[in-house]
């Protein structure tokens, strides 16, 4: 009811008032080890942001350790605002980094883009056509930091047992699913990863892409 939906989004608010850590004195308070456990699927199906802007996912964890958040969402407002949200584990901000985060909206050119040339026929700039929302866009995001201080994906700590994973989102414009706890996973060195690279042989033709002819971007404008 209203009532119990009004409860949820004070307490939200006042978890996320709570001092929290930073994330690199987060990740000092638990000892890394090598997680062999499955990933923890949240929740499947699509699932709308309800009238407390608030998903609260519960799920039990099998074997302690560090886990990655995957999840795909798609805006079902059309419009120029992006939503915020904050995450909490078991009804707290785990670290300052997990608040005020951004699902970005997708775009696209909605026209060509036009050759733009002088008198002479020289090449100028090139025009930037008006930009528009992709609609019905499923966008599949790792979270990562969002001031893109690491290079890796952000990590959760979490002890064997049930918890409760919470996005407390600033309006409800956004559906998600596919809502995922992955076992963190050392990423291989860049020797490793060269050599299982030129293990593969590859007879394909180079491919060039212009960052300008992006098909989709997350900002209306290229920087």
């Amino acid at each position: 009811d209203a009532t119990a939906e009004t409860a949820v989004a004070e307490d939200t608010k006042e978890a996320v008032e709570e001092d929290a850590p930073t994330y690199k004195e987060y990740l000092k308070n638990h000892t890394e080890s090598e997680n062999k456990a499955e990933p923890i699927q949240l929740v499947t199906d699509a699932k709308k942001v309800d009238e407390a802007d608030c998903f609260v996912l519960p799920f039990t964890v099998a074997v302690e350790g560090y886990y990655t958040l995957t999840f795909d969402y798609m805006y079902v407002e059309r419009g120029n605002k992006n939503t915020t949200y904050d995450l909490l584990i078991d009804g707290k901000l785990p670290f300052e980094e997990a608040s005020t985060l951004r699902l970005p909206r997708i775009w696209t050119n909605e026209t060509a883009i036009e050759r733009n040339v002088d008198e002479n026929g020289e090449d100028l700039d090139d025009i930037n056509p008006a930009q528009v929302e992709v609609p019905d866009y499923w966008r599949t995001y790792t979270l990562y930091d969002k001031e893109g201080f690491y290079s890796s994906p952000v990590t959760f700590w979490l002890t064997a047992g049930a918890h409760e994973l919470t996005f407390a989102m600033s309006n409800d414009f956004v559906s998600l699913r596919n809502v995922t706890l992955s076992p963190n996973k050392a990423l291989p060195t860049y020797e490793e990863f060269l050599k299982s690279v030129k293990a593969k042989e590859y007879d394909g033709e180079n491919v060039v892409l212009q960052g300008e002819q992006a098909l989709y971007k997350t900002e209306m404008q290229l920087i």
